[in-house]
């Protein structure tokens, strides 16, 4: 949950220094424009931020399992006609909301770690069952082939 001023934005007037850095910057790129031509790069900002002296309320859920990918549950501010304080009921509401869906977000990790945790188990056992087929074929071959001598030697 942030808590935070709202700000607002107004066009930024460059410096001296960044019209000088956007002119020379313009100069190299029309004499080296197979170099310079894909970068058209601003030098100066284009907004100058300024608090608005506006409340804003923000709910965010931040999950690890969503690369970290925010949520916004719910965003107000302080407006002309209503005031922060009159969306508390919508925040609430918006916090169960998003508390379910946490939840809802770690029984599905969890189903999904059982299902490969369970995966793995049956392909472990799966190679045991090989390796003991494997075993159990070497053994009869070897036995077979001890037979064979022993038969080959009675007939001589």
């Amino acid at each position: 949950m942030t808590s935070a001023r709202a700000r607002d934005r107004k066009p930024q007037e460059p410096t001296a220094k960044e019209l000088k850095e956007q002119a020379e910057g313009d100069a190299w790129r029309a004499k080296y424009p197979s170099v310079y031509a894909e970068r058209q790069t601003k030098v100066s900002r284009t907004w100058d931020w300024f608090s608005s002296g506006r409340l804003s309320l923000g709910l965010y859920s931040i999950d690890w399992r969503d690369n970290y990918r925010e949520f916004c549950a719910d965003h107000c501010y302080d407006g002309p006609t209503s005031r922060v304080e009159d969306h508390l009921n919508a925040v609430v509401i918006a916090l169960v909301s998003a508390a379910v869906l946490i939840e809802h977000k770690r029984a599905v990790a969890a189903e999904q770690a059982r299902i490969r945790a369970e995966e793995v188990e049956r392909r472990r056992r799966e190679e045991a069952r090989k390796e003991r087929a494997e075993q159990r074929r070497e053994y009869l071959f070897k036995i077979a082939d001890a037979y064979s001598k022993f038969r080959s030697m009675g007939q001589q």
